[in-house]
């Protein structure tokens, strides 16, 4: 049996040859079962890091504190991330409003 080689990650799987239905013969074992391996890894997952500059602003000064996500690695696929807003400053009273994910 010539296996195939394919680029997508999978479990093992079982190839299983059955013997039956001998003429002028019997069959001393009738099962033989194959592992075809896989060896193809997945691609690993894209990183998220997240930023903030400046790090220290003053009440009614400018700049703004920005924060970025930075994505890297593969961008195949859409990407979610939730965060959580602490401190001591108050969500909507000492900063605008603001969600709590980012896609």
């Amino acid at each position: 049996v010539n296996v195939l080689g394919d680029t997508t990650v999978e479990p093992d799987e079982e190839f299983t040859v059955t013997l039956s239905n001998p003429t002028n013969a019997t069959i001393a074992t009738a099962t033989a079962t194959g592992i075809i391996q896989n060896e193809d890894v997945a691609a690993p997952l894209p990183t998220i890091t997240l930023a903030v500059s400046p790090t220290s602003v003053t009440e009614d000064g400018t700049p703004n504190l920005i924060y970025t996500f930075t994505r890297t690695g593969s961008t195949t696929n859409t990407l979610d991330v939730n965060y959580t807003i602490g401190g001591t400053a108050t969500n909507g009273s000492d900063y605008t409003n603001i969600g709590t994910s980012v896609t």
